[in-house]
């Protein structure tokens, strides 16, 4: 027990040590490119706006993962996995790899549930999804600029724009 204890504080110990130098990275970076400057430029509405629509896109995206957790056996209540979700974020932004957020999520449910196998499906399946409404998000935009494209590269944008979410549903499915 006391080894496991020691172990535990070593852990919070590094993970505050990596915190603060992440925070102190960020903070360096803002003053050095005026982020400040640059933020009171922009009109405040739009800024909670931005912040709203970020906040209710990853409460969705939370709540899509815990029904694709629950698809896979994993019960767990949406005010956990939020946080979760949100700490991912903040790992894939701030990490070397885009994944590294995926990984923590599958570490964290694997963890408590034991079940590692239906975690990592679970975290690829809401990736997967997010991808298929990303190119639904393209698809929705080509059509918007329509007629900015060229006449004989159309039809074929719209093929694979189309052809992409229906490859992702039978890859879910």
């Amino acid at each position: 027990s006391g080894v496991r204890n020691r172990n535990r504080a070593l852990r919070i110990v590094v993970q505050c040590i990596i915190g603060a130098g992440l925070i102190a990275l960020l903070i360096w970076l803002a003053y050095k490119n005026d982020v400040v400057g640059t933020l009171k430029t922009v009109d405040p509405r739009y800024l909670i706006v931005a912040w709203l629509i970020w906040v209710i896109s990853t409460a969705i995206n939370s709540l899509r993962w815990k029904l694709l957790l629950a698809n896979a056996g994993i019960e767990r209540q949406f005010l956990s996995l939020w946080p979760l979700y949100l700490i991912g974020l903040f790992f894939s932004q701030f990490l070397p790899t885009g994944t590294g957020g995926d990984a923590v999520r599958v570490y964290e449910v694997s963890r408590r549930s034991g079940r590692i196998a239906a975690a990592i499906v679970a975290v690829l399946q809401e990736r997967v999804f997010g991808l298929g409404v990303s190119m639904l998000i393209g698809l929705f935009a080509t059509l918007y600029y329509w007629e900015r494209l060229p006449p004989n590269f159309r039809p074929w944008v719209v093929l694979a724009q189309i052809s992409g979410p229906i490859g992702l549903l039978v890859f879910l499915y």
